[in-house]
């Protein structure tokens, strides 16, 4: 692991959780979602294109049948592929943009409780669009659960706009 790459994630991973943090204490409507990602995953490595993490399925992701959802799967990869991009020294996606296109494609299922590894690489960051797409498999087994492609919009201007106004 690169020394900047795994500072810019982390950092990048600490805002998520202290955002979320604030949110679920204050008992306020925001990204919940998301300071359980960041607060459940770990990361086991990371280089200038690349980040690989690992999460444990917990029982809140999965349906009656205690199988990891669908829903909780894509949420996980796009919060986690937008992370990705910080792992780059960067022009641009200095904020994390918005997602524009998320396609999950789902192989198969694992049981609550299941570890696995979510491997992202980022395809490009361009001035106006990220490219990144991710593997989802079982630790366990290597077993194949879900694939992504994930297109972030660079929405740094407007970010910039508002933070100006505060």
């Amino acid at each position: 692991m690169a020394p900047h790459n795994i500072e810019n994630l982390e950092a990048w991973m600490q805002r998520m959780r202290d955002v979320g943090s604030r949110h679920s204490q204050n008992n306020e409507p925001g990204p919940g979602y998301a300071y359980q990602a960041f607060t459940t995953t770990k990361i086991v490595d990371a280089d200038d294109d690349s980040v690989t993490f690992e999460y444990t399925v917990l029982k809140s992701d999965c349906t009656v049948m205690d199988t990891w959802h669908g829903g909780a799967i894509a949420g996980l990869i796009d919060n986690l592929t937008t992370s990705a991009v910080f792992t780059q020294k960067r022009k641009y996606f200095m904020y994390a943009g918005v997602s524009s296109d998320l396609h999950v494609s789902y192989v198969s299922t694992v049981p609550i409780g299941s570890v696995v590894l979510i491997e992202c690489n980022v395809i490009k960051v361009g001035a106006g669009l990220a490219n990144i797409s991710a593997v989802v498999k079982d630790k366990a087994s290597g077993k194949v659960i879900a694939t992504a492609l994930h297109t972030r919009f660079n929405n740094d201007s407007q970010i910039a706009a508002i933070a100006a106004k505060m």
